[in-house]
């Protein structure tokens, strides 16, 4: 099994796990339309990736942290060198939502 984590704020727990966030906007790794659940292989790694977004943690209150386990035959494994050479771009490249798409 694999643990990964997810950080959400506390009010929306009952949703963490719907995608409907994704859903509604899209992200790196998928395109608007299609529910997508971001998690992080750390507690720490989930908290930088929300920092990022928020700016600062003077909000961090108002999140909790989630831990989720899943089989390890559910992952699907993506090599670097299948991906654009500028994939860590900002923002990110239209491509990238089409490999998670996939």
């Amino acid at each position: 099994m694999i643990t990964a984590w997810r950080i959400v704020k506390a009010r929306l727990v009952p949703t963490a796990f719907d995608g409907e966030g994704a859903r509604l906007y899209g992200g790196r790794w998928n395109s608007r339309g299609l529910p997508v659940v971001y998690t992080a292989a750390s507690p720490a790694l989930a908290a930088l990736e929300l920092l990022v977004h928020l700016g600062h943690s003077g909000v961090l209150a108002a999140y909790v942290s989630i831990a989720c386990a899943f089989d390890e035959a559910v992952v699907l494994r993506l090599e670097r060198n299948r991906l654009p050479k500028d994939w860590r771009s900002s923002p990110p490249l239209p491509e990238l939502a089409l490999v998670g798409d996939a």
